[in-house]
């Protein structure tokens, strides 16, 4: 090899070298740019984690048994993971309300509302304690009667399912309420239905437990849900008011997916977390654009989308004990 043709031939190995190493550059940038933008959007929800937790204590500055106010205020603050956010103190004042307003009415938390009842005794059971037997009474005991759950309607059988789940308090058929639930939202077409369409996604929370059960086609109908629901996404992220956007953020992550990258709910490049944050003031939440006052169940509900954000990034429900 004369010298001409050995400067061609190192000419030629140090054109490959340079490539080689404009490749693995190229890879080192992507996979660091990558790695900002997860950091940024987790730096981002616990930001606005914890700026939520701080308007819940707001407004709920004691624990108490209201469903606004109250147990879903417990249940976020608890499941938020922020230091103090439930203390020891908030869960016992919330859980002497509870047997006071048991004593006081025979037994019975709400004998119009059962959904009230199964969200209290999530609550009772975040907190370490037995909802079927508090001071002798059972917060559970209508729940586990099919058709008085099925006549309050789809929210009812949905938190039916996840209370079951939850604390481990068996139903007495429980292919019956999952059935039951199908066939509401299928037949009032609730997932098509701005109106109604709570009603759908607060099904799909309910479901995900058995999203496997291929023999009452669980997953099917959560798919068709889905795809409906995602026609109803507005093109800023949001589904038209906080409290929807926040329970479809939940439905999504209890699904185990995540609602900022979930391609079938982005819209003109707006997530559903994008959407959420539309609705937050300077102390809290709205429902609606345009309010100008902090609402209760707005800001309660975001929080709870907030938390189930984080828990889904480490493979958990909102709605299921941490082991």
């Amino acid at each position: 090899m004369n010298n001409i043709e050995r400067r061609n031939e190192q000419l030629r190995k140090s054109v490959k070298r340079n490539k080689i190493v404009t490749v693995i550059m190229g890879i080192m940038i992507a996979v660091g740019f990558t790695s900002c933008k997860i950091d940024n959007a987790d730096n981002r929800l616990k930001e606005e984690t914890e700026f939520t937790v701080k308007s819940v204590k707001e407004i709920s500055p004691k624990g108490n048994i209201g469903l606004s106010g109250g147990a879903w205020s417990l249940i976020g603050l608890i499941k938020s993971g922020v230091k103090n956010a439930a203390t020891d103190r908030y869960q016992e004042e919330f859980y002497d309300d509870v047997k006071r307003k048991l004593s006081s009415q025979n037994g019975v938390l709400d004998r119009e509302d059962y959904t009230k009842c199964e969200i209290t005794a999530i609550g009772v059971k975040l907190i370490g304690e037995n909802p079927e037997n508090v001071d002798g009474y059972d917060i559970t005991k209508y729940v586990k009667d099919f058709e008085k759950i099925r006549k309050q309607g789809p929210d009812a059988i949905s938190f039916a399912l996840i209370l079951s789940q939850m604390t481990g308090v068996a139903l007495p058929d429980e292919n019956e309420y999952i059935k039951a639930l199908i066939r509401d939202i299928n037949e009032g077409q609730r997932y098509t239905d701005k109106k109604s369409a709570n009603l759908a996604i607060r099904a799909i929370q309910g479901l995900s437990y058995y999203k496997n059960r291929e023999d009452i086609s669980v997953n099917a109908n959560v798919e068709k849900w889905m795809d409906g629901l995602s026609r109803l996404q507005e093109d800023d992220g949001s589904m038209g008011s906080c409290e929807s956007t926040a329970e479809m953020i939940i439905a999504l992550t209890s699904l185990g997916k995540d609602p900022i990258s979930e391609k079938q709910f982005i819209k003109d490049g707006k997530s559903l977390f994008d959407g959420l944050l539309l609705y937050k003031t300077k102390n809290g939440y709205v429902n609606t654009k345009g309010e100008r006052k902090r609402n209760v169940v707005a800001t309660e509900k975001a929080l709870l989308a907030l938390t189930s954000m984080k828990l889904q990034k480490m493979g958990l429900k909102l709605f299921e004990l941490e082991k």
